[in-house]
């Protein structure tokens, strides 16, 4: 798993690829832990290249999504595959989390909130 980080105005991005797993889902929760550290409250994660989430990985996603809840910060997702989208839909992600098809709707979302 690679992630590298982007800024859009007051809105951090990170781009993830490869797979989201119980091996790089710590490596995954330390670079949260360390974005909302220093403060960043609006947050899109791009899953464009990201081929396989397993449920440590969403554990870190929904864990994150309270923490930034807690800071009236927002986290959003964009870019996930058809098949990343079926899970997200079928363990009901998608009923507490804002799913967009590409990573400029979902910083033009962030932006209006």
């Amino acid at each position: 798993m690679d992630i590298k980080e982007e800024k859009q105005s007051d809105i951090l991005i990170l781009n993830i690829a490869g797979r989201i797993d119980a091996n790089t889902s710590p490596a995954l929760e330390q670079k949260m832990a360390e974005v909302v550290d220093r403060g960043e409250k609006y947050i899109v994660i791009d899953l464009a290249e990201v081929d396989y989430i397993s449920s440590a990985g969403l554990r870190v996603f929904f864990s994150y999504l309270q923490k930034l809840n807690e800071v009236e910060g927002k986290l959003c997702y964009s870019g996930a595959s058809e098949k990343i989208e079926e899970l997200l839909d079928i363990v009901g992600f998608l009923s507490v989390f804002s799913l967009f098809k590409t990573k400029e709707d979902a910083v033009a979302h962030l932006g209006k909130s």
